[in-house]
């Protein structure tokens, strides 16, 4: 599972710097640079999510268990709703967020809430291993039953409070990375487990 799922990863890691490599080119262009450059820069964040509603990347932790692929939509430059698929190698996992920007010019504090659902996608036909990652999902969220059959599957609610960085002028504008706390709550017992993501965004 990991062979098949590292190489997903990656590919979605090179294709944000790659989108963000083809932004840069155009710019450079000895015919563009002038109106190019003015036109994909811009005065802070909430512009640019303003100029550029939508985003892809790629995450670690968080959410989505172990690594993961993203996708946001800016409604305004405000709120926006993010959408996620990801894997704990040992199973698969989905999310949909909320995101509700604060301020900020190139660094955007954000509150956030959403749902994921991590859950094994064949039928179990071993225990599940003690050292599934993240530790918490065998410690606190599986009951004996599903370690015992290896079948699972977690629905999952959390708030979140972020810090973004967005560059907003340059070759690279529009590529962001971004750090956020995260409270995961399962649904059925109420158990909860604090844990924190990871991500490079490219608004285009």
């Amino acid at each position: 599972m990991h062979g098949r799922w590292i190489p997903l990863h990656c590919f979605m890691l090179a294709l944000t710097f790659s989108l963000a490599s083809h932004a840069a080119i155009l710019v450079r262009d000895g015919s563009r640079v002038g109106s190019s450059s003015r036109a994909q820069s811009s005065s802070d964040g909430l512009e640019l999510r303003k100029k550029r509603r939508v985003a892809v990347g790629t995450s670690v932790a968080g959410p989505l268990g172990v690594v993961g692929l993203n996708l946001e939509l800016n409604f305004n430059p405000r709120w926006s709703v993010m959408a996620g698929y990801g894997t704990g190698f040992e199973y698969q996992s989905y999310n949909f967020q909320f995101k509700r920007v604060l301020a900020g010019e190139y660094l955007l504090p954000y509150m956030s809430a959403g749902l994921a659902r991590w859950y094994t996608a064949q039928p179990g036909n071993r225990p599940v291993n003690s050292e599934l990652q993240p530790s918490f999902l065998y410690e606190r969220f599986i009951s004996q039953y599903e370690k015992d059959t290896g079948e699972f599957s977690e629905i999952l609610i959390y708030p979140g409070f972020g810090l973004q960085y967005v560059q907003l002028t340059g070759d690279w504008a529009g590529v962001s990375i971004y750090g956020e706390l995260l409270l995961l709550i399962d649904v059925e017992d109420l158990q909860t487990a604090p844990t924190a993501t990871l991500g490079l965004l490219y608004y285009f």
